[in-house]
């Protein structure tokens, strides 16, 4: 059940980058990458915290791949983008993590950071599909090492259930 619950959401983010929808196919990502770390969370936690969310990210995400991001700069990009569909979050206004900006397609991330370099904002070009596949790698692992964990197959009998009629 964990191995389709979660596959259920990259299906879905693919779905959208194939159909050029990267600012929802973003919200999908962060609110996957939630997901995640509300199965993972600390068992004193009822509801994903923050903390939760860094150290999914910094356990599972980060090591899957090659994006030159903190796990807190990603979760200011999800605040910004769950919260506002902006860049900026108080985080990023505070100096306590960088604004992500995304490129996709044939628009090279090194073509962007260079763009973004020129100016003084001090963000951070991701290519969408680079987190992507980060994601998808990091919930793989996370998958195969929490395939027969009791807590974790507890709570992911909690997740969305639907039916069709």
């Amino acid at each position: 059940m964990l191995k389709s619950k979660i596959g259920s959401l990259l299906e879905a983010i693919d779905l959208l980058i194939e159909k050029h929808l990267q600012g929802p196919a973003l919200i999908m990502i962060y609110s996957t990458i939630d997901i995640l770390a509300w199965l993972n969370r600390n068992e004193d936690h009822k509801d994903v915290t923050k903390s939760d969310f860094i150290v999914w990210v910094d356990k599972y995400l980060l090591p899957a791949n090659k994006l030159s991001v903190s796990s807190v700069d990603l979760y200011s990009a999800r605040c910004s983008l769950l919260h506002s569909y902006t860049s900026e979050s108080s985080l990023s206004r505070e100096g306590k993590a960088k604004e992500i900006f995304y490129s996709w397609g044939n628009f090279l991330n090194d073509d962007l950071q260079t763009i973004i370099d020129a100016t003084d904002r001090g963000a951070i070009a991701i290519q969408i599909e680079d987190l992507v596949k980060a994601l998808m790698l990091g919930s793989q692992r996370f998958v195969d090492e929490n395939l027969h964990s009791e807590i974790i197959c507890e709570r992911t009998g909690k997740l969305f259930i639907s039916a069709q009629i």
